[in-house]
């Protein structure tokens, strides 16, 4: 059974209706987004939400916001980032004081309305509710969307950022929420917020409005319509397919824990989507580089492509995979979320990579495992010489070591597992089998791939430039010599 957390906005309506209708949310989420009376809410709401929120095991987080009670905090204010910080800790000042009265403490942060959103894109207003986080409590975790720029800053800065999904919100292609102000935006079915929660938590995707699906990676759910809910909203079958709602996760789930809980920050994090046949997800890989998922190579051929073509601040290398492209940059001459934020927006269509060079290269089939391969593909080996000779190769991408060309367009039949045992040197030259991709090794190396012929051609030297003579895209004729 899948655990996710579960946090909705709290402590926004006063009266006695409000405190009602609060607490048949505390019955069902994790995590309560305290407003702090600055979009909503005021010292006697603020305390009566914690001291619920505490009895229920509810952890407790900080809801804070532009000072815009007038329009519930949905509308952008210009501050500087110094005011922005200050607000920020006479926020989580206030929350933390009624906490601790009521016997706990304020985990984590989430931005409202127009801030939160900011916060997404905005280096300066991100930044400065960093910074005030770190100044009031440096253990305090960021709760924000995936790939943001916010999420960035707070890992770089050393705070724990964890992502966060809206199962009441409509999404676009994207990976992008719908602005509030169009018409469906909100969902305000149940049932299909339910539905939509339970494939976010366990398959971690959402349906788009076009009807695409999207890949949104979170630790947390948010949801305001929990509140029309009863107990148990989404609480289904224990079948491994499906999601339960849990104020007491177990430690099977640590990456699905409230906020509150903490464990060891991983430095890999989802980014938002894109939509089909573009990016579909982005992950910082440490302080300096950032890997994009694409759907196929072809893709990640054009992605490369374009991203050099974009000329984009301090990238100093750009590496397609098989379906994914790396962006190597350094940071110390850009933002990386800046980067990260770019990348999606790259356009596939109007940048195509260089004309692929086509090369033929000689190969003297007597390999070693020829015969072998032969047999487990129940050919002749002048067939499987046949076979392999017959397409036109495409360079996939270089990995491995350097130089090594992954080559796709392996004829089905020679679809062949590497050796039990690799040897602890391949020949230069070697031409070889591994499921479905043939290599040529440009270097002497350990191996376990099927080695099947050799080439005199040199495929790398240290001392050439670019030192690797196959680059991705390229295409490879093989060609049979005695």
């Amino acid at each position: 059974m899948a655990v996710i957390d579960l946090n909705s906005d709290l402590g926004e309506l006063a009266g006695p209706s409000g405190r009602e209708s609060d607490r048949a949310v505390l019955e069902v989420v994790t995590s309560a987004n305290v407003a702090c009376g600055f979009h909503a809410g005021d010292l006697q709401t603020m305390a009566d939400t914690v001291r619920a929120a505490t009895r229920r095991g509810v952890v407790v987080g900080a809801h804070v916001s532009y000072r815009d009670q007038q329009d519930w905090g949905r509308r952008p204010v210009d501050l500087d980032a110094t005011e922005l910080s200050a607000q920020v800790i006479e926020q989580l000042q206030a929350l933390d004081e009624v906490a601790r009265a009521a016997g706990t403490k304020v985990a984590y942060v989430k931005a409202h309305g127009a801030l939160y959103h900011r916060m997404a894109v905005d280096t300066e207003q991100a930044q400065a509710v960093i910074s005030a986080m770190l100044a009031h409590d440096p253990s305090l975790v960021l709760l924000t969307l995936p790939g943001s720029v916010a999420m960035h800053l707070a890992q770089r800065a050393g705070l724990e950022a964890r992502a966060e999904a809206f199962a009441d919100r409509a999404y676009r292609p994207d990976g992008h929420l719908v602005a509030r102000d169009v018409p469906g935006a909100v969902i305000q079915d149940v049932d299909l917020a339910a539905a939509r929660a339970v494939r976010l938590a366990t398959e971690s995707q959402v349906e788009a409005v076009d009807a695409s699906m999207v890949r949104v990676e979170a630790r947390s759910l948010s949801s305001t319509v929990i509140r029309r809910a009863r107990r148990g909203w989404l609480v289904a079958s224990a079948a491994p397919s499906k999601m339960r709602a849990s104020s007491s996760p177990p430690s099977s789930h640590r990456d699905q824990l409230p906020p509150g809980h903490h464990h060891r920050r991983s430095r890999t994090e989802s980014v938002t989507p894109a939509a089909e046949g573009a990016p579909r997800a982005v992950r910082f890989l440490g302080e300096a580089a950032v890997l994009v998922e694409v759907d196929d190579q072809a893709s990640a051929h054009r992605l490369a492509a374009a991203v050099t073509a974009a000329g984009l601040a301090g990238v100093q290398d750009v590496v397609p995979g098989e379906c994914t492209v790396t962006v190597l940059a350094d940071p110390r001459q850009c933002d990386l979320a800046a980067v990260a934020v770019a990348l999606p927006t790259c356009e596939l269509g109007q940048v195509s990579p260089d004309p692929p060079r086509t090369w033929e290269i000689p190969v003297v089939y007597r390999g070693d495992d020829l015969p072998d391969v032969a047999a487990m593909c129940g050919l002749s080996t002048e067939e499987v010489v046949r076979r392999h000779t017959a397409p036109t190769y495409t360079v996939a991408f270089l990995g491995f070591s350097p130089g090594f060309a992954y080559l796709t367009g392996l004829d089905p039949a020679l679809t062949v597992s590497r050796r039990a045992t690799p040897r602890t040197a391949v020949p230069a030259g070697s031409v070889a089998l591994a499921e479905n991709h043939t290599a040529i090794y440009p270097q002497a190396t350990p191996g376990g791939w099927q080695v099947i012929g050799r080439t005199e051609i040199v495929l790398f030297d240290p001392a050439g430039d670019p030192p690797a003579l196959l680059r991705p895209a390229d295409r490879v004729r093989l060609v049979a010599t005695s």
